[in-house]
């Protein structure tokens, strides 16, 4: 077996609309709010801000994603003593090793003080910690642990440097004045302008420190908690001008339809808090109109009003860092956007199998992507359709190009054919998504190969996958592993050119990897007769309509089950029939031997694979409509463990779902031991609004369930408590 570190998911298709997931529980209930208001203190939380001059705070303890990580760096052995010795001593100026920006103004030097806190200017010496901000020194501040602590008593104080981007200053087993305890704490300041606390150890009463950060007349400043008991031991603490990002996405539909179906599919996301509808048959968006949203949602299924203006002015949002998806993109003559912005690049080779294949989000390194920078850098590939011309993927003035975002690892393909063609014969089409969001998983990957010829290219390509670190090859024409052998590994990657050893074996044990909660990923493959898996596990479902006058290609997100292909489908045990129609007349299911299409659906690991069989070789002519759910969708933001009956081994609280919501919402938690367990909402003057839950609960994954239709629209909190543990969130109600 590989073993790998971790990194990022799997390079196959997710949805940008990337979705959150409310645990199943072994408890479930509900509750409504009342109108009744019970004073209780404002809760600290694990995120705040922006100040005036936009600094957020996110700790170790919040669920967003760029969420800070305790990771103590003991600076003790190689870094330069600051030479405390009495109570109440200010000392420096300490070169920080690079320019520093704090509140708009750059600083080479810092000041740092026994009572827990640092400066870049102030020469003061207070122990009396006050609110921020104000006014009163110290100012330009950084309050790391602003207490009365006494070097007199012990303790040490040390500062590092690599005089390129990281600055550290540590107080190390520093007493308190009075009362006794111990505070160990950390600052971490970097030449992008974040500012990191980290707590390594604190003891003793602690009841009345400062933690925050002001500017130099203390005017603005970001307080996380003022003159408070509170232990941050194990915690960090983040002071960054990125707000929390908890994947809430505020999305525009840009249509040339009605899009009322799009819009009721993306709605369901847990990770889309509004979507908003723009009618691009009679007008055109501005810049200015789509800067308001996180991503915008192209759906074109008929002539926009002016297809080239929107085209651009796609492009210029996506240069300024917006995210577009062409989730349904028709290459009918009039349908399609011209300009600067297209879906997708696919090439069709009449006379070939169909094999389905993905980039991931960063392939810098496939060759089709080489030299691929930047919005002025393009390649060039022709074209063949049946009826013999030449087209090649491209603009309105005939040059092809790829759009590439780095900073948000968004790619664009232009992929607009021009006229309508009859596209003919079987065909290989290779895709790359306009948007794609990566995620960070863990990728072991086992290569189950039945071409030894083809395998090494394939092989080649997952490994230009940035989360794929090493590959371990099975030969599936000479063998069937086993389940136990499966389980090794995150995830099997199934390239089926030519027969297996054994194909039906193979596709059940296949089948009982996914079940048992392994990944199945069929990068490559054929429906020619006898070279297809049989069993339990296919790739994808596509029905193909002869004679449609588009081409059009949607993904489907992993968890839609609000989508009428959907509709009724939540267990390994149910079906889905559609027809395929192709022009010699036959009729074709996508099926297994049974004839009996299958959704096969693993809700753990948030997978599902559709079989996608459709027979014998068939030579497939006229225009065809692709739906293509792909076998392995990963999405960010979720918790869960592989096997419901398994206990969670630590205390969580996920974020309710839907939200923003109106008028109920589920609140997921998991308790690792039997507890009296607490959950209340409170409103943003801290007054509880009401209580969910209040009594004992067995160790397990729970959910409730919350009304709110007594309540208006805002923004609310709901607290958990379980014996010592106790976690805060936000939630908001929109009506």
């Amino acid at each position: 077996m590989c073993n790998r570190f971790r990194v990022l998911s799997l390079g196959v298709v997710v949805s940008l609309l990337l979705c959150g997931v409310a645990l199943a529980g072994n408890y479930s209930g509900s509750a409504a709010a009342s109108g009744n208001f019970e004073q209780f203190p404002i809760l600290p939380l694990d995120s705040g801000g922006p100040d005036a001059y936009g600094y957020y705070f996110i700790d170790s303890g919040d669920s967003a994603f760029n969420a800070p990580e305790y990771n103590w760096i003991e600076i003790s052995g190689y870094g330069t003593a600051i030479p405390f010795v009495a109570d109440d001593e200010n000392l420096g100026p300490f070169w920080i090793g690079f320019t520093f920006n704090f509140y708009g103004v750059d600083f080479l030097t810092f000041r740092a003080c026994t009572n827990g806190w640092a400066s870049f200017s102030s020469t003061g010496n207070s122990w009396t910690n006050a609110a921020i901000p104000t006014a009163t020194e110290p100012n330009n501040l950084l309050a790391v642990f602003w207490d009365d602590l006494d070097f007199a008593l012990g303790g040490d104080a040390f500062y590092y440097s690599n005089n390129v981007d990281t600055l550290i200053i540590e107080w190390q087993d520093v007493p308190f004045h009075i009362g006794g305890g111990i505070a160990s704490c950390e600052a971490i300041i970097t030449a992008d302008g974040n500012i990191l606390f980290q707590y390594d150890t604190i003891t003793g009463a602690n009841d009345s420190h400062t933690i925050g950060i002001e500017n130099q007349p203390g005017t603005i400043g970001l307080q996380y908690i003022y003159n408070t008991a509170r232990d941050e031991s194990g915690q960090a603490i983040l002071f960054t001008r990125t707000a929390p990002d908890y994947g809430i996405k505020n999305v525009l539909v840009l249509a040339a339809d009605e899009a009322s179906e799009y819009i009721a599919s993306l709605t369901p996301y847990a990770d889309i808090g509004t979507v908003d509808y723009f009618d691009g048959r009679t007008g055109t968006p501005t810049l200015g109109n789509l800067q308001s949203y996180d991503c915008v949602v192209v759906w074109t299924n008929y002539r926009f009003q002016d297809s080239i203006a929107t085209g651009n002015v796609l492009a210029d949002y996506l240069d300024a860092g917006g995210g577009v998806v062409l989730q349904d993109f028709c290459f009918f003559r009039g349908y399609g956007l011209a300009g600067r912005i297209m879906s997708q690049y696919s090439p069709y080779q009449k006379g070939t199998s169909f094999q389905p294949r993905t980039l991931g989000t960063n392939d810098t390194g496939h060759p089709l992507m080489a030299g691929v920078t930047a919005l002025v850098d393009s390649y060039a590939v022709n074209v063949t359709l049946i009826n013999s011309p030449i087209l090649v993927a491209s603009y309105g003035d005939g040059t092809p190009l790829v759009a590439y975002n780095p900073a948000n690892k968004l790619v664009a393909i232009n992929a607009y054919y021009g006229n309508n063609q009859q596209n003919g014969g079987n065909f290989m089409e290779l895709s790359h998504n306009a948007i794609i969001f990566a995620t960070n998983r863990p990728t072991d990957i086992l290569f189950i190969i039945s071409d030894a010829e083809g395998s090494s290219e394939a092989q080649r390509d997952l490994l230009e996958y940035w989360d794929i670190q090493g590959i371990d090859v099975y030969n599936g024409r000479i063998g069937t592993p086993s389940l136990t052998f499966l389980q090794q590994y995150d995830a099997a990657v199934v390239w089926s050119n030519y027969a297996f050893s054994d194909p039906t074996m193979m596709g059940n044990r296949l089948a009982d990897y996914l079940d048992s909660g392994g990944g199945v990923v069929l990068l490559q493959f054929c429906f020619a007769i006898n070279w297809e898996l049989q069993g339990r596990i296919m790739s994808s479902y596509c029905p193909y309509a002869a004679g449609a006058n588009r081409h059009a290609t949607r993904i489907m997100g992993w968890y839609m089950p609000g989508h009428f292909l959907m509709t009724g489908v939540n267990a390994i045990s149910d079906y889905f029939t559609a027809n395929v129609t192709i022009q010699n007349g036959g009729v074709t299911v996508a099926s297994w031997d049974d004839s009996s299409p299958f959704v096969a659906y693993n809700p753990n690991n948030h997978m599902v694979a559709i079989n996608g069989y459709i027979g014998g070789a068939q030579q497939f002519t006229g225009d065809m409509m692709i739906l293509v759910h792909n076998a392995i969708n990963y999405s960010r933001g979720t918790t869960g463990v592989d096997d419901d009956d398994i206990l969670p081994g630590k205390f969580e609280l996920a974020q309710n779902y839907p939200n923003p919501f109106n008028p109920t919402t589920t609140i997921a938690f998991d308790i690792p031991r039997a507890s009296r367990v607490t959950l209340e909402i409170f409103n943003v003057l801290g007054q509880r609004v009401t209580v969910l839950n209040d009594g004992e609960l067995e160790a397990g994954h729970h959910t409730i369930s919350f009304d709110a239709s007594e309540l208006g629209s805002g923004v609310y909190f709901y607290r958990l408590t379980a014996g010592e543990n106790a976690r805060t969130k936000k939630m908001v109600i929109l009506k």
